[in-house]
């Protein structure tokens, strides 16, 4: 279920995007870093499948940004020694993983949690000026 990003919503450079997003998945690493596989370049495509989960709950992307982000971060992993197929599942499983979590809170507690998300993102967009 993709949503679009409203007129409200900031444009903001992928860069500060990406920054901001990692920022957010801070809280996230704990995760990664438990019982996942080997290394550190694993360890960051699951935080990307974790981020991709919560962008695509909180909205503000369309699915083809998406899909971009996705292989830009599956071209940087494979530069730094992960093949597909490793990173293709440690992806998907921290997306499934966080997808559900997001799908046991309610309605209210994933807008709070999407709105602090975007609070954090127009900070760091601002703080980046």
């Amino acid at each position: 279920m993709s949503k679009t990003r409203t007129p409200t919503s900031p444009r903001v450079p992928a860069a500060v995007r990406a920054f901001a997003l990692a920022a957010v998945a801070v809280p996230l690493i704990a995760f990664a870093q438990q019982g996942g596989p080997g290394g550190m370049a694993a360890q960051m495509a699951e935080i990307g499948g974790m981020m991709h989960a919560t962008a695509k709950t909180c909205g503000g992307y369309s699915e083809q940004e998406l899909a971009t982000m996705k292989q830009q971060q599956k071209a940087v992993h494979l530069q730094r020694g992960l093949d597909a197929a490793s990173f293709e599942q440690a992806f998907a499983r921290a997306e499934t993983k966080i997808a559900q979590r997001w799908a046991t809170m309610s309605a209210a507690q994933r807008d709070q949690a999407c709105a602090d998300i975007r609070e954090q993102i127009a900070a760091t967009a601002a703080a980046a000026r």
